[in-house]
């Protein structure tokens, strides 16, 4: 299990959610932990777009703390303009929209889990969910990332999947991996 935060997921069943105070203390333990184990070099990833935000802005605060001992390093898969830039440029290269591209278990995610772990994939199972290009345009992913926030994943898509991942590829996934970030303490 990956504690995170999730609220925007609770109206599907079994969903798990943390609070932000909760979330960016479990962080602190965590890298503190390591620090204190004499980690050198700690990574923190999140490939989940409830977590990134939170992750990128306290993880200054971590490395803070554990300046004296170690390096923070943050990966993530953020949803943004340069991002969705990204997004757009991957999509064009493999002739998808970016709505099918996705941002949660559509084109890209789904390619990039077919690279690392085929065995969690059935393919056959496999649906369209929110495909809409206005929807993941470089100008809008911002503000419909926050109202998706706000009232929830469900009401864009009764499957919880935003974007279509029928088709993905394994060739396509590692160009579709995250981004890092450097903490600077």
């Amino acid at each position: 299990m990956q504690p995170g935060l999730a609220e925007h997921h609770m109206a599907f069943p079994g969903t798990l959610t943390l609070n932000i105070q909760d979330f960016n203390s479990l962080l602190t333990d965590y890298c503190t932990s390591l620090a204190s184990a004499g980690f050198k070099d700690i990574v923190v990833i999140s490939a989940h777009g409830g977590n990134t935000d939170a992750i990128i802005a306290y993880a200054p605060r971590i490395a803070k703390m554990v300046e004296s001992k170690s390096n923070v390093w943050v990966a993530t898969s953020a949803v943004g303009p340069d991002d969705a830039k990204r997004r757009q440029a991957l999509a064009e290269k493999y002739h998808i929209s970016v709505g099918k591209a996705g941002v949660h278990a559509g084109w890209l995610e789904t390619s990039m889990v077919l690279a690392i772990r085929p065995d969690l994939v059935d393919m056959s199972k496999a649906e369209e969910g929110w495909d809409n290009d206005a929807f993941y345009a470089p100008d809008n992913i911002k503000r419909n990332q926050m109202k998706g926030f706000v009232v929830g994943v469900k009401p864009y898509a009764a499957n919880g999947i935003l974007g279509d991942p029928r088709g993905a590829t394994a060739e396509a996934g590692p160009r579709a991996a995250c981004r890092r970030h450097r903490t600077d303490s």
